[in-house]
């Protein structure tokens, strides 16, 4: 095999690396929607979350979604209301894209926030936790409206603090760990093929000779001394620094991870929730 032949073959396998897929859905318009088939905001209200939410959406990129929830299933488990919300997020924006979805649920009353693709980075578990204490006054007295205005509010106010501490992310996309795995694997394979394809070709062209120590060693031009360091003693500084007495935070709203999770839809999502 020609040297032209196996460069051709090392720019195709290079091509091929560069266009796996991460599982990441292609890149659309983020959207605003208010989502209340039960008729339990009043149109004024839904319009005023709407425009909230747009302007939301238009400074962070992420879909956002309110979503006034009257029947969360036949399972009325706190997992099945999960799955409700996730799953329902992936229907509406698709799955693995940036977003959060607020579920006001009047169904068991275990309000819940998914968050997809990079927001993930965004809104851990600790911020989320934060975020339900913003408007769970309102929840309670079942002003849904407010509830969701003041949700708008907290997203904001975190999202400007940065992206939370121990975040997993590549180019700005949350990635699942089985992803970046998978990927290893293939360019793995692929590096091996390559290493084969060229290291045959090379053996059929060239025949490697054992060299002669004589043919690199001129007589008399090698002499050894020999040498000894005599050990006196050991001389140790010690120091006084005193430890931090609490760990570093992150940008001024709370750090901590985010626990994620997969929807029965496929997609990858993290989130809380709170009962009232």
């Amino acid at each position: 095999m020609s040297m032209k032949k196996i460069i051709s073959l090392w720019i195709a396998f290079v091509l091929l690396l560069f266009a796996l897929p991460l599982n990441v859905s292609a890149k659309t318009e983020p959207i605003a929607l208010v989502v209340d088939k039960g008729g339990y905001l009043t149109d004024e209200e839904s319009s005023e979350i709407t425009k909230k939410a747009l302007e939301a959406v238009l400074e962070t990129k992420m879909n956002i979604i309110i979503y006034v929830c009257d029947n969360v299933g036949s399972r009325k488990t706190d997992a099945a209301v999960v799955d409700h919300a996730d799953v329902t997020y992936e229907q509406l924006c698709g799955i693995n894209t940036d977003g959060v979805l607020f579920m006001i649920n009047l169904d068991t009353k275990y309000d819940y926030i998914s968050t997809s693709g990079v927001a993930i980075n965004y809104f851990s578990d600790y911020r989320i936790d934060k975020m339900f204490d913003w408007f769970y006054d309102d929840l309670v007295r079942e002003d849904y409206s407010q509830a969701a205005l003041t949700f708008i509010d907290s997203l904001l106010y975190y999202y400007r603090q940065g992206k939370a501490n121990n975040q997993t992310e590549i180019a700005g996309k949350w990635v699942d760990p089985e992803e970046i795995l998978s990927v290893l694997f293939v360019t793995t394979i692929i590096a091996l093929i390559i290493g084969l394809i060229i290291y045959t070709s090379n053996k059929n062209r060239y025949r490697l000779q054992k060299p002669n120590t004589r043919d690199y060693m001129v007589n008399g031009s090698m002499l050894l001394n020999q040498s000894t360091d005599t050990y006196i003693g050991t001389v140790v500084n010690r120091v006084y620094s005193p430890r931090s007495s609490g760990s570093s935070g992150g940008g001024g709203g709370g750090s901590s991870h985010s626990s994620t999770h997969h929807s029965s839809g496929g997609g990858s999502h993290g989130g809380g929730g709170r009962h009232r």
